[in-house]
């Protein structure tokens, strides 16, 4: 019995994990959320997605976590600003 209540617990648990295909944005306007602007960055690699102001960043943006895997709720790279800048002026 314990085993069926403890296979039924773990089915639950990895059930309710849901990964998400990352969400893309094309315009920064795709980045608004209530009172707050993002910008829609592209991440030097495969697509652009929304990043939002970040005080505790050392280049004050952070990845959004709809962003890939790999760059979801991090600091954006720096670097990535000056390429953004360059590709949107």
């Amino acid at each position: 019995m314990i085993r069926v209540a403890l296979g039924l617990l773990l089915m639950t648990l990895v059930g309710g994990c849901r990964t998400f295909d990352p969400l893309y944005c094309v315009y920064d306007s795709n980045c608004e959320l209530k009172n707050l602007s993002g910008r829609c960055m592209f991440d030097g690699d495969t697509g652009a997605y929304c990043a939002w102001p970040a005080p505790d960043c050392p280049s004050g943006m952070r990845w959004d976590r709809t962003a890939r895997a790999r760059l979801a709720g991090e600091c954006v790279d720096s670097r990535l600003l000056i390429y953004d800048a360059a590709v949107s002026g």
